[in-house]
């Protein structure tokens, strides 16, 4: 009887039909979330409003975006609290994993768990609270208010991805492995 033949890669046959169907399945996955995006971004050069048929191809769309003052401002405004969360979750969120790293003290566990948790609660009910919470206390709604909502929101994410790395670096420090911010960190 002759041997049983095996692929040239030496993979059974098992294995690649299972790799053909996964990569099958990730071609309809990113077929499916960015098709409809290419079908949008090709119908923004349609000169019909409704978008139902091609009727020319037209740049009047970005013109009219272009001349919007209102919601280039309203833009702009997203950009500004954007950066500004950015900043201030960034320096909170490094400071605050960097403090619980370097000092033990009692209520450092309670901490932990308070930070956590505008990360498990539903957004829509963390900003209503806000907004019960500024209303109660006479602060007048603004930008200074959109900012503390989003930092409040953001920081604890970057808190814990700073915890994660200080612990992989700290593993990493242990085997052998030496980066910038054990040197800078270390007692």
């Amino acid at each position: 009887m002759p041997p049983a033949r095996t692929p040239t890669n030496g993979r059974s046959s098992g294995i690649a039909v299972v790799e053909r169907c996964l990569r099958a399945w990730t071609v309809g996955v990113m077929v499916f979330l960015y098709l409809p995006i290419a079908v949008l971004m090709a119908y923004s050069f349609n000169a019909s409003r409704l978008n139902l048929s091609w009727q020319g191809f037209t740049l009047d769309w970005y013109r009219q975006l272009a001349l919007n003052g209102p919601l280039k401002q309203a833009a702009l405004n997203s950009l500004i609290v954007a950066l500004v969360t950015t900043a201030v979750s960034v320096v909170l969120g490094t400071g605050g994993a960097w403090l619980l790293h370097r000092h033990r003290f009692p209520g450092a566990r309670l901490i932990e768990t308070l930070v956590a948790v505008p990360m498990v609660m539903p957004e829509i009910l963390l900003g209503i609270s806000l907004l019960v919470l500024f209303a109660t206390a006479g602060v007048d709604l603004g930008f200074t208010t959109v900012i503390i909502g989003h930092v409040t929101f953001s920081f604890p994410f970057v808190l814990v991805a700073v915890q994660a790395d200080r612990k992989s670096t700290r593993l990493n420090s242990s085997h052998g492995y030496i980066s910038y911010a054990v040197f800078c960190l270390k007692k």
